[in-house]
């Protein structure tokens, strides 16, 4: 048997060894094919080794296009950066084929007409994803290309930035018979061609025709290729432009940022309309016992007459809702007891018919206040205290309005010492229930005290009068404001007292403080005193100066301003010359991104101007020029062709840098030319001016042989390979 098991047993270690060297010598064969680890990148994008029909084909009808590249290709974000020029009644059909895109042209296409198919950046490789920049696809159906040049830069008229992807149409300059009534772009499926921005803002169009154009830019918000006011922002030129009689530009490939960019030949500034559509009434509402609420569909409404029944008309009070001026709010500066819960009111204002002409519209309003939501469980307890108390629950109750009582008193006492006390036109259930011969408020407070107290001193609850007022470190430049939830019947701002801490002088001091009440937003006041430089303010209402439509009055309000020490601030002092007398101007500061406003001053002219407390760093300046003198930017109109008012960024004339370094407890002193700022310019960028020097040199060095570079690159300009397209160091200079 010992024999019998140690065969067994050298059988299996056999086997077992033979096992283990087979699965190591497979697994080895199975790794020979595996990828290597590491190695550089794929940062190469596909390249064009084929196209049918070729580029710029003439005499050209609905068919089939197909380009190969050089590695296999997918589609990216085809919808978003797919357009045709001019715009197709049929989309384009493209497709994946092998190495190559299938594009399908079905829709009717005009005669003598020059189309360009433009992808993007949609085209992009398998492996990691890198685009073929600015694949184009042109063709002709009539017998030659349209091959002129126009190039331009949007900015977004407010903020001066650059708009990328912005559409840019070209319309027959004879189609606009109505130049006082612009709606040429509300069709923009007529324009003649299409050209888009690239991310710096500048547009390209290489095949225009020798012809008078009128030139729009629209950024399409909603994708649809359409403008829809309101939602798109758009812009347009007062003048036409042909492109043979256009200067001639410089235009190059940039290789890092992988797109074609040119000196721009006109700038256009984009800007968002304020749409008023048709006057109607969307909706009467009773949003509060005491508010009624009036949603019209456009701005400005006017009303011609509202009268509530039943209602004392002179007891209500006006204000707009909204900014945007569409609706009206009604305040009933009344007795809430005295407001039926089913308000019945004649309504009279401007309406527009179906023609768009306004006339008198009359209706009645039915406006129904529902009161807010009571849970079972607050209603039970309500129910309870409506009941009749028994004498035990009588007893319970007259110890809890003692203790209540007791906490009041102690509190009315403090303002008492304080001289603060101002007795109170109202009083709470409880205080009701004081005065029913269970325990007057004088008797207590006289136990508490002995001070002698007019029996007309009555303890109530403490107010619920909602409102908004900031406390802390404020800057004086900056609007200090109180805004309450409900119009005022009375403010009594003669009571009011500001206590000024001289952290100099070690002295306290009452100054003026005064209350500007804003005539737009009716509940908001603005304080306003002499504020001095790092002092320390107390600011005390007394408790019954503020009074609000439903009856309420004020508890003491006290609130502590720091004003900001300026020394740890910027100033900036700005010499406006050579401004327009018929206007005035806004100057805007922001931070070193140009995003976030730190101060806007309206209302400039002529002269020397200091703004204070400017954050130290960076910061950039604007200049708006304010043409109606309203102290705001106002947008423009397509359809009156209203330019929207200009605005510019401040560009140091020395550095030619439009930041300015600030630092703290020091002024800059800058002197802005408004005229040469807002004059109309021909942008040439830094980048031209070094290849304008660099093409000069080469002249003088041998005119021959740039002549002869020049004509490659004039030939190479058709070559859609874009990284062989242009030669990055020498800027080809387009004449038409």
């Amino acid at each position: 048997m010992t024999k019998f098991f140690k065969t067994i047993y050298r059988s299996l270690l056999l086997i077992s060894v033979a096992v283990f060297f087979s699965a190591t010598f497979f697994w080895s064969c199975a790794n020979i094919g595996a990828s290597p680890q590491g190695g550089p990148k794929d940062t190469i994008p596909p390249k064009i080794v084929r196209i049918s029909p070729p580029f710029n084909s003439t005499n050209f009808w609905p068919g089939r296009i197909f380009i190969e590249f050089d590695e296999y290709v997918q589609l990216k974000d085809l919808q978003k950066n797919f357009f045709t020029s001019p715009f197709m009644n049929v989309r384009p059909t493209t497709m994946i084929r092998g190495r190559g895109i299938q594009i399908d042209v079905e829709a009717d296409l005009d005669s003598n007409t020059t189309y360009v198919l433009n992808y993007g950046s949609s085209v992009v490789d398998n492996n990691e994803s890198n685009p073929y920049v600015g694949l184009k696809y042109t063709f002709s159906t009539g017998d030659e290309v349209d091959s002129l040049f126009m190039t331009g830069m949007v900015q977004d008229a407010m903020t001066a930035d650059s708009v990328p992807d912005a559409f840019i149409f070209f319309y027959d300059a004879r189609a606009d018979s109505v130049p006082e009534s612009d709606s040429l772009l509300f069709n923009a499926r007529n324009a003649l061609a299409v050209a888009r921005t690239a991310p710096n803002g500048i547009f390209i169009h290489a095949n225009l025709k020798p012809m008078d154009y009128r030139v729009y830019a629209m950024l399409d918000n909603n994708g649809n290729q359409s403008y829809d006011p309101g939602v798109d922002d758009v812009a347009f030129m007062d003048t036409i432009f042909n492109p043979a009689e256009m200067p001639s530009f410089y235009m190059w490939y940039d290789t890092v940022l992988l797109f074609e960019v040119a000196e721009p030949q006109i700038f256009m500034r984009t800007f968002r309309e304020e749409v008023d559509t048709r006057q109607n009434l969307r909706g009467a509402v009773r949003d509060g016992q005491q508010k009624v609420v009036l949603n019209f569909s456009s701005r400005f409404p006017v009303i011609e007459e509202l009268h509530f029944r039943d209602i004392d008309n002179s007891q209500i009070i006006v204000e707009y809702g909204k900014e945007t001026r569409d609706s009206i709010i009604y305040w009933l500066a009344m007795d809430k007891e005295s407001i039926p819960d089913t308000l019945y009111a004649d309504l009279a204002y401007r309406r527009h018919d179906s023609i768009g002409e306004l006339y008198s519209h009359e209706q009645e309003l039915r406006l129904i206040y529902v009161p807010p939501f009571v849970s079972a469980r607050e209603q039970r307890e309500q129910a309870r205290a409506a009941r009749e108390l028994t004498p035990k629950q009588q007893k319970r109750a007259e110890k809890r309005a003692v203790r209540q009582a007791r906490k009041a008193a102690k509190r009315q006492l403090r303002l008492i010492k304080k001289g603060l006390y101002i007795s109170p036109p109202v009083m709470s259930a409880a205080d009701s229930l004081l005065l029913q011969g269970i325990i007057p408020a004088d008797s207590l407070l006289n136990e508490l005290t002995g001070l002698e107290v007019s029996e007309n001193s009555i303890v109530r609850e403490p107010s619920s009068m909602k409102f908004a007022l900031a406390s802390g470190t404020i800057n004086p430049d900056d609007e200090i404001k109180i805004r309450f939830d409900l119009p005022l019947i009375r403010f009594d701002t003669a009571a009011v007292t500001l206590l000024h801490k001289d952290a100099v002088k070690n002295t306290e001091q009452y100054v003026p403080v005064n209350f500007i009440h804003d005539t737009i937003k009716i509940r908001e006041y603005f304080i306003n005193a002499e504020w001095n430089n790092g002092d320390v303010y107390d600011l005390m209402i007394p408790e019954g100066a503020i009074q609000t439509i439903d009856g309420e009055i004020n508890d003491t309000i006290r609130r502590s301003f720091t004003v900001s020490e300026m020394e740890k601030f910027a100033a900036l002092i700005i010499d406006l010359k050579n401004t327009d007398p018929e206007f005035e101007y806004i100057i805007r500061v922001y931070d070193a991104t140009g995003k976030s406003v730190q101060k806007e001053v309206p209302h400039l002219t002529e002269g020397k101007h200091t703004i204070n407390y400017i954050n130290p760093g960076k910061v950039v300046l604007r200049i708006v020029e304010d043409r109606n003198r309203n102290g705001k930017w106002d947008t423009g109109q397509l359809i009156q062709r209203i330019q929207p008012e200009k605005v510019e960024m401040y560009v140091d004339p020395v550095t030619g840098s439009n930041q300015i370094s600030t630092r703290s407890n020091f002024e800059i002193e800058m002197e802005i030319d408004v005229e040469k700022t807002f004059r109309p310019r021909v942008h040439i960028s830094r980048l031209i001016e070094q290849t304008e020097e660099l093409v000069e040199e080469l002249i003088r060095e041998d005119n021959e042989e740039v002549e002869e570079e020049d004509e490659e690159l004039m030939e190479d300009i058709w070559e859609y390979d874009m990284e062989d397209q242009f030669d990055s160091s020498v800027p080809l200079n387009i004449q038409q």
